[in-house]
């Protein structure tokens, strides 16, 4: 297909469906030469074997273990929403404020965004509070159409941005490789039966390629009574994380990589689907991470997490590790074709 009718066809898709965004925050300086690493199709990080279902779609058990999970970190936002409301209602004793937070309606949450604006420029709080708030605002910010609210949005973490230089894909997909179906707990817990592994997993690829930990994408060892939490209680009497967590939760991982990575770009599923090459093409490579959103009433949020391990250079595709199913080099365009729906969109985060 010749460029200018690509143009036009990628122009079609953003005025019909807008089916991407493209975001980048910093420099995309690289310290190899990515883009021949990308296309050389003998080109190997380690030498491991790929999962022979890599080229297959996903089984309705993954599917529904992935649903499952999701479902459970759900509950678990809409109980940081609980209390994030109750703690500003002690705070201001302002009812209308408290239900607008909880409501699911556009027009409430752009409402009680601003209002929280307001009061982290006029109140002293303490950081879980702030906590709370500013993963609020990353979340529902970017899809309310209101200026102020996806500028803010964008800003909260922008001041944490660290140069692609300082990273090391080639250690962060090591990592996942020697981890991909097993457990690193004498560091890091196995969170397969509390909302599912994968951002966890992401996040410790992550920093294995020297991405640095803050006081809110972390998480600490206390002791190895709860390897394996089953519960919030046994996580937190083991494991010290924020609340929310960037680092456990698929959904809060998107809420702080959106405006912590490189840059960002999200398609529609059916696009990264439909049209595997020019995805492919794309300023991405091995170490980056790939999450799954979901429609959630008018917003998308974090869904699966997932690292770009290596490259299909033969089909122009992307190789895709991960936990929670613990899948390794399954081809970006399988996973694709198993959310080719509205319903779904894949974000790519340069790290």
């Amino acid at each position: 297909m010749k460029k200018s009718k690509l143009k036009k066809l990628l122009l079609a898709f953003v005025i019909t469906t807008n089916s991407f965004s493209i975001t980048t925050f910093a420099s995309t300086n690289l310290t190899l030469d990515d883009q021949k690493f990308k296309n050389n199709s003998s080109t190997t990080i380690a030498q491991y074997s790929p999962d022979n279902s890599a080229l297959s779609l996903l089984d309705e058990s993954e599917l529904e273990l992935i649903e499952k999970n999701y479902s459970i970190s759900s509950l678990n936002k809409a109980s940081n929403e609980v209390n994030l409301a109750n703690q500003l209602y002690s705070l201001t004793n302002d009812l209308n404020l408290k239900n607008k937070i909880i409501s699911v309606e556009r027009q409430d949450k752009i409402d009680a965004m601003l209002e929280m604006i307001n009061i982290l420029e006029k109140y002293s709080i303490n950081i879980e509070l702030e906590n709370l708030i500013k993963n609020y605002i990353s979340q529902y910010g970017p899809y309310t159409e209101n200026d102020t609210l996806i500028n803010y949005a964008h800003s909260l973490y922008n001041n944490g941005i660290q140069p692609r230089s300082t990273y090391s894909r080639t250690s962060a997909v090591n990592y996942a490789y020697t981890w991909w179906n097993s457990y690193n707990l004498a560091s890091y817990p196995n969170l397969t039966y509390l909302g599912g592994d994968c951002a966890n997993f992401v996040s410790q690829a992550l920093v294995a390629g020297g991405k640095t930990t803050d006081s809110n994408w972390y998480i600490r060892k206390l002791n190895s009574n709860n390897n394996t939490p089953t519960t919030v209680s046994q996580l937190n009497s083991s494991w010290s994380v924020s609340n929310p967590s960037p680092w456990i939760s698929a959904v809060e991982f998107n809420n702080y990589w959106s405006s912590r990575a490189t840059s960002t770009e999200t398609y529609a599923a059916s696009l990264v689907y439909n049209n595997q090459q020019y995805v492919y093409n794309r300023p991405f490579y091995i170490g980056d991470a790939v999450q799954i959103l979901v429609a959630n009433y008018w917003w998308y949020e974090g869904y699966h997490t997932m690292l770009i391990t290596s490259y299909d250079s033969t089909n122009k595709d992307f190789k895709l590790t991960y936990h929670t199913t613990n899948r390794k080099d399954v081809n970006l365009n399988s996973i694709a074709n198993s959310y080719n729906s509205d319903k779904y969109q894949f974000r790519f985060f340069g790290m």
